[in-house]
């Protein structure tokens, strides 16, 4: 590790201990900016996966980010001194034509950079450019070793052709030597066993011997109460006894602008702001923003739309080192 990632962990962590320590601590108002922006550099996608608000169709207008919005959004998260964009929201960003353009753009701003793709658009001469790119971390949705469940969740990709795809780019991260983008191999697991997604040993088998950083296995959500299927796992057995920390971490803006307070919300039920006329810190301790937290401070997350049957709230715990986090970030703020 160089340097400067070495510079940019520590401030990461600082960030990180700063934001548990907000939150264990009810603050609303926050002194710091959000540890991950989320930029939608398109809403469209070419698949209509069964675990994705798209499946049913967004009920977003659909379009691509404009060069000048997105310049704008980095100049504001220069200035608000943030370290970290992800360049996708509700879409496949390598359907956006500026996508290596924006990559170059937040590197050349010393930013940690990531994407999250189904990979399914995928070229040979695209693979060297996003290795080369200076991208810092780059996830790969494959659900399955076995065609048949791949090809019924991820509607109207090919299970051939995206494991190609995936085992190209793996094997030019080789070749190349380089050890950036970090690279993820992500599976969401549905809850009923109807799709036979194969088991752990056979999911790694099929990138043996190739720069996989992680393989990293998420269950199923509802995107905000966005999708309700019955392969979706059900967290029930009570409300959810405490506020959720997205708020506290992250918001996305979306292709035109508009900002929205979670990363879930696909469909954008929880505006809060517009990019074109307001900074990026006066939309993350906004009006919306602190009304909002006060609501999940509060519990009364069913006064929300997008979180009254979102089930992320339903799994929330509050672990020990979440406390200890916290006790170390007020460290910080005294040494501030």
């Amino acid at each position: 590790m160089g340097i400067k990632d070495r510079i940019w962990k520590f401030k990461y962590k600082k960030l990180s201990l700063l934001s548990l320590y907000c939150y264990n601590n009810k603050v609303i108002e926050l002194p710091y900016p959000p540890l991950e922006v989320f930029i939608e550099s398109t809403n469209h996608c070419n698949l209509r996966c069964i675990i994705c608000p798209h499946s049913a169709g967004l009920k977003r207008e659909k379009g691509f980010m404009s060069w000048d919005i997105f310049r704008k959004i980095i100049t504001e998260v220069v200035e608000a001194k943030a370290l970290k964009v992800t360049l996708n929201f509700a879409g496949e960003p390598l359907l956006n034509n500026n996508l290596l353009k924006m990559i170059h753009l937040s590197k050349a701003n010393n930013l940690y950079v990531r994407i999250h793709t189904n990979g399914t658009e995928l070229t040979q001469d695209y693979a060297e450019a996003l290795i080369n790119s200076g991208l810092d971390e780059l996830s790969f949705s494959f659900d399955s070793s076995h065609k048949e469940a791949y090809e019924k969740i991820r509607v109207n990709a090919s299970f051939e052709k995206t494991l190609s795809n995936i085992k190209m780019f793996l094997e030019t991260k080789k070749r190349l030597k380089k050890q950036k983008p970090y690279t993820i191999i992500q599976r969401i697991k549905l809850s009923t066993d109807s799709y036979n997604q194969g088991d752990d040993d056979d999911y790694r088998k099929l990138f043996a011997g190739l720069p996989v950083d992680k393989f990293y296995t998420i269950p199923t959500h509802n995107w905000a109460g966005s999708c309700q299927d019955p392969f979706i796992k059900k967290y029930g057995g009570g409300s959810a006894k405490l506020a959720c920390r997205v708020i506290w971490s992250r918001f996305a803006i979306g292709w035109d602008g508009k900002a929205y307070a979670c990363c879930n919300d696909m469909n954008g039920k929880l505006l809060i702001g517009d990019i074109n006329n307001t900074s990026l810190l006066g939309i993350w301790n906004g009006p919306q923003m602190l009304e909002l937290r006060n609501l999940m401070l509060a519990s009364r997350y069913q006064e929300v739309e997008a979180c009254r049957d979102c089930d992320v709230l339903l799994r929330i715990k509050k672990s020990d080192m979440g406390i200890i986090k916290a006790g170390l970030a007020k460290l910080f703020l005294q040494r501030a």
